[in-house]
């Protein structure tokens, strides 16, 4: 007689006799060895950067439930499954607000001024938030010039405003040339990207930095504004 763990029962075992015939209903019964078997769960670290407001609620409002649920399990049944249940959840809200170590590629304001080694990270830096969201992405040209692209998720076009001396030349976002992957951009100048979600934001290039030339480093400084709500015109 051995015991053996049927698949599809969990946590129970029957015994049976390895050499007698099959249940007459068909069902056979294989001695496949397994270790102690207990309830699959799991926690995710979820990037909720780019998800909108009612989407990170609903996560949020979700992952507390689940939290909540393991510890009134925990409360009336305690065990093993419920506490690890409880570290799970409480690990995933723990992700979702602990800081990011990509902290310096990044900045959520919709607008400001942002500084990092484009050599880094893949050369990307993103700027804003959920609709507001822009993944910049640039590579290498000169000590005094940069190459902007559109490769990123968040991204639909990118285009140089042409004349523009500054963001609050901008007025029509929608007029410039996006048809193409990259664009050149010389200090100084200014670029307009739209997103997937149809929102703009404009960007000028103050200083560039490349250590196979002149300079100890490679970095970019750039200044930008996100113009909410689709809003095409920068001009204050």
């Amino acid at each position: 007689m051995t015991e053996i763990f049927i698949p599809g029962f969990l946590n129970s075992r029957m015994a049976v006799n390895i050499g007698q015939e099959p249940h007459p209903r068909g069902i056979d019964v294989q001695n496949i060895p397994h270790g102690p078997v207990y309830f699959a769960m799991f926690a995710g670290c979820i990037t909720l950067d780019f998800m909108r407001p009612t989407q990170r609620r609903i996560v949020l409002c979700l992952s507390l439930a689940a939290l909540l649920g393991f510890c009134l399990w925990l409360f009336f049944d305690p065990g093993f499954e419920p506490a690890i249940g409880v570290l799970a959840s409480a690990a995933g809200l723990a992700t979702s607000f602990w800081p990011r170590f990509r902290e310096s590629y990044a900045a959520k304001r919709l607008s400001g001024r942002a500084t990092f080694d484009y050599s880094n990270n893949n050369g990307v830096y993103v700027i804003g938030e959920g609709d507001l969201a822009f993944e910049t992405k640039w590579s290498k040209a000169s000590d005094t010039s940069i190459h902007l692209y559109n490769d990123p998720p968040s991204i639909e076009s990118v285009a140089i405003a042409l004349g523009a001396t500054s963001i609050e030349a901008v007025t029509d976002a929608s007029s410039y040339d996006g048809s193409s992957r990259s664009r050149k951009l010389q200090e100084g100048e200014v670029a307009v990207l739209k997103n997937r979600h149809g929102n703009f934001a404009a960007l000028q290039v103050l200083d560039v930095k490349d250590r196979t030339r002149s300079d100890d480093r490679d970095e970019l400084t750039f200044r930008y504004v996100i113009n909410p709500e689709g809003e095409r015109s920068f001009s204050q």
